[in-house]
This record gives structure tokens, C-alpha cells and sequence, in this order.
């Protein structure tokens, strides 16, 4: 097994575990806390997802859901953390299991040439 296929598990385990111990606590905080972890993991491409994701977050509480979003709107909190979850799950891999192995390929084949 390469590196990268360890590498590749080990981020989308921990990954799943945020987006699972997120839904499962589910707090006035899950979200922000998860923003936070998948904003780690994703680095830096996730932090474009950010900028997206407080464009969201402001339509999302001040137009659909209102303030009572966590206060008994379960469905609604659990679609919310998802979809963003789901933003920074795919920048993260792309840039990290996509972009980045084929620059390094890149890098590399360019270097042996010269």
C-alpha cells in the first residue's frame, strides 16, 4: 500500500468522523466547530469554501430556516451541516488527492528532463 492510499483513508476517516460527530452532537456550535476541522483539513483550498459557505450560512438563517433553525428544525440543521460539509469534503480531495499528485508528476517529469 502507497502512501498516498494510506494518506487518502486516513483523511476521509477523519473527515466522515467530523461530519458524523457533527451531526451527532448536532449544538448550537456543531457547525461552527466543524467548519473549523474541515477548514483544517482541507487547507487552503477550504478556505475558499468559507467565503461560500458564510454566503450560505447568512442566506440559510436569514431567508429559509430564521432563527429557530436549531431549536427543533433537526432536518434542516443535519441538511445544512451536510452540504456544507460536502463543499469542503471535495475541494479537500481534489486538492489534495487530485491537483496535487499530478503537480508533483508534473514537477517530477519536468526535472528529469533538464
Amino acid at each position: 500500500m502507497t502512501a498516498l492510499r494510506i494518506a487518502k483513508g486516513l483523511w476521509m476517516m477523519l473527515a466522515v468522523a467530523v461530519l458524523g460527530i457533527t451531526l451527532y452532537l448536532g449544538g448550537p456550535d456543531a457547525d461552527i466547530a466543524m467548519v473549523w476541522a474541515m477548514l483544517l483539513l482541507g487547507f487552503p483550498g477550504s478556505v475558499l469554501v468559507t467565503y461560500c459557505y458564510a454566503g450560505i450560512a447568512f442566506v440559510w438563517h436569514t431567508y429559509i430556516a430564521g432563527p429557530q433553525a436549531l431549536e427543533g428544525g433537526r432536518g434542516l440543521f443535519s441538511l445544512f451541516v451536510t452540504v456544507v460539509w460536502t463543499g469542503f469534503f471535495l475541494v479537500g480531495y481534489v486538492q489534495w488527492f487530485v491537483l496535487l499528485p499530478f503537480v508533483v508528476r508534473r514537477w517530477r517529469s519536468a526535472r528529469e528532463r533538464h
